[in-house]
């Protein structure tokens, strides 16, 4: 049984739509900004690291 759209084309309202995703982003961002990062070092710096991932050598400068 093929299902049926909901709402009708014309029902559509991208402003409510900007508002709902506007609300949403808002109920991510914290005060404390980039303070919120811890850094990759000490006890932390084995996540930089990848170690499924080879390391490869490349010029610097280069795109390809």
């Amino acid at each position: 049984m093929p299902s049926e759209p909901t709402a009708s084309p014309s029902a559509f309202d991208p402003n409510a739509l900007r508002d709902r995703y506007r609300r949403e982003r808002d109920k991510r961002l914290r005060a404390d900004g980039y303070d919120q990062y811890v850094e990759l070092k000490d006890s932390y710096a084995r996540y930089l690291d990848d170690p499924y991932a080879p390391r490869v050598e490349r010029a610097h400068g280069t795109t390809r």
